[in-house]
């Protein structure tokens, strides 16, 4: 609950499209989609650890790195 913690704002540009084909008793459907199209590096989460370790405090944090451009192509076969 600490404002001095907050995850930046950010946003991302992302584009899916598909196409259906029928081929005999078939409907194939190929599917593409793309996310951070403009390849922005952000976080979409952090994590602080706080401890006492051998009677001392202890701190540890992290950020948890988004994917750079990522690419999904999939197939869907209906019979």
């Amino acid at each position: 609950g600490d404002a001095s913690r907050m995850v930046s704002a950010y946003s991302t540009v992302g584009l899916s499209a598909a196409h259906c084909f029928d081929i005999r008793k078939m409907k194939l459907t190929l599917c593409a989609e793309a996310d951070n199209l403009l390849d922005s590096q952000y976080y979409a989460s952090a994590w602080v650890w706080r401890a006492i370790v051998d009677g001392r405090p202890y701190q540890t944090e992290g950020l948890f790195p988004q994917a750079p451009v990522s690419l999904r192509l999939s197939i869907n076969v209906a019979f």
